[in-house]
């Protein structure tokens, strides 16, 4: 069980920006020991302050990019912004971050919290 849900991280292929088909950017998520991170996963870490400027692909095969400012070169939007240009994008990964549980014992007990055996 995870007691911290995970990391949200983007990858740009070691070829250049926007080289990833989706296939690649899922073998690359996971080359890093991530998978491609979800909308919801994306929203989450805008919502904590994440802005980039450049597309990744996520699990349900659209692509986005994050933003708080509008910029006049980064589509003058705000908000996770759907790319809808180029058929080769980057990757948005996410990697759980697990930290193991101690382990637990339960004690058995009666209905009036009497230990049972």
């Amino acid at each position: 069980m995870c007691l911290v849900p995970g990391k949200i991280f983007h990858l740009t292929s070691p070829e250049g920006r926007y080289r990833y088909d989706l296939d690649e950017a899922q073998q690359a998520c996971a080359e890093n020991g991530a998978v491609l991170a979800s909308y919801d996963q994306l929203h989450e870490a805008w919502q904590a302050g994440l802005e980039r400027c450049d597309c990744g692909w996520l699990s349900d095969g659209n692509a986005y990019y994050p933003m708080w400012e509008r910029k006049k070169d980064c589509g003058n939007s705000r908000g996770i912004i759907k790319c809808l240009w180029k058929s080769t994008r980057n990757a948005w990964c996410f990697r759980s971050i697990c930290t193991p549980m101690t382990k637990v014992t339960f004690t058995n007990r009666g209905p009036t919290g009497e230990p049972k055996e």
